[in-house]
C-alpha cells in the first residue's frame, strides 16, 4: 500500500451520479484526505463521510466511517478527523457548483478509497 500522503496526491478520478455531475477539484480532496487521515488505521481500504439534511431549518448531520473491507455497505467504524466542522462545511459549500434545482439534497456521501479513487453522490427526497 503505498503511504498515505501519496495516496492523497494520487491523481483520483471523479465519478459523479448523472443525477448531479459535479466535477472536484483534487485539491479539495487533497484537503479533506488530509484532514481524515491521522485517523485511519493502517489497513484501511474506504473512507467516507455522510452528510444528512433533515430540511426544516435542521441542521446537518455528519458521519465519519472507515473500514478495512471496502464497501459502504459495510457500517464500518467511526473515524474521527481533524476537524470534523470545516470538513462538512468543505462538502455543503460544493452546493455552490450543482445546478440550482440540485442543492435540495438530503444526504451527501463521499467515499475514498485506499487507492485513490473518490466519489461523491447525491440523494434526493422522493
Amino acid at each position: 500500500m503505498p503511504p498515505r500522503q501519496e495516496v492523497a496526491l494520487a491523481a483520483p478520478s471523479s465519478v459523479a451520479t448523472p443525477a448531479a455531475p459535479l466535477a472536484i477539484e483534487s485539491k479539495l480532496i487533497e484537503s479533506i484526505f488530509n484532514c481524515l487521515s491521522p485517523g485511519l488505521p493502517p489497513d484501511w481500504k474506504r473512507a467516507w463521510v455522510e452528510i444528512t439534511d433533515q430540511g426544516a431549518g435542521k441542521e446537518k448531520d455528519a458521519k465519519f466511517r472507515v473500514s478495512n473491507i471496502g464497501h459502504v455497505t459495510d457500517e464500518g467504524e467511526p473515524l474521527v478527523p481533524c476537524n470534523a466542522a470545516a470538513l462538512m462545511g468543505s462538502i455543503v459549500g460544493l452546493n455552490e457548483k450543482l445546478p440550482p434545482d440540485r442543492r435540495a439534497w438530503t444526504r451527501a456521501l463521499l467515499v475514498i478509497d485506499s487507492d485513490g479513487e473518490y466519489e461523491l453522490s447525491y440523494d434526493y427526497a422522493k
